[in-house]
């Protein structure tokens, strides 16, 4: 990951993960150190947030 701004979603279906309640939220990520990045929100009362790399998948999904 470059540390250009990409286009990710959050990727956290299970009821478990620390970011479930973003779960399919697309997002802008630039990588912020080892496996972290940090993630900018297009809408809503949340600006941004570190989170792990593993949370997030490279491209936007479809609005349902």
């Amino acid at each position: 990951m470059h540390s250009l701004p990409i286009r990710m979603w959050i990727n956290q279906p299970s009821t478990g993960q620390p970011l479930h309640h973003l779960h399919g939220t697309n997002v802008l990520a630039i990588a912020d150190g080892d496996g972290w990045v940090q993630l900018f929100f297009l809408s809503g009362q949340t600006i941004s947030m570190r989170a792990n790399r593993l949370w997030v998948s490279h491209g936007w999904r479809d609005a349902a």
